[in-house]
């Protein structure tokens, strides 16, 4: 299977997933994996700001954000920004070496 032929896969695999029972939490998962530094890139739009990661398997996934949602945000990225890291025990998300890194 080509990686062009993949992506059609999982686009709908996912789009099937969004029309199925349970639907996924609003919550995210207690354990995680997560991908170190992805690429992502913002957009202003009408309706806010089009928001989007790069994920190595997943290719680039894209959210549009309300003026709220885009200034809640913010305001809590950069609340983190000026706190001190956390301690290493209290956050351990799996994080994969995909390599590479778009902005």
């Amino acid at each position: 299977m080509s990686a062009g032929e993949l992506d059609t896969l999982i686009e709908r695999a996912a789009t099937t997933r969004a029309s199925k029972e349970p639907v996924v939490s609003e919550q995210p998962p207690a354990t995680v994996q997560a991908i170190s530094s992805p690429g992502w890139r913002l957009h202003h739009i009408p309706q806010g700001c089009l928001f989007s990661l790069r994920h190595p398997g997943h290719g680039w996934v894209s959210f549009v954000l309300s003026p709220g949602e885009r200034a809640a945000m913010l305001t809590v990225m950069l609340a983190q920004a000026l706190q001190p890291a956390p301690v290493a025990a209290e956050v351990q998300p799996s994080v994969p070496d995909f390599g590479g890194r778009a902005h």
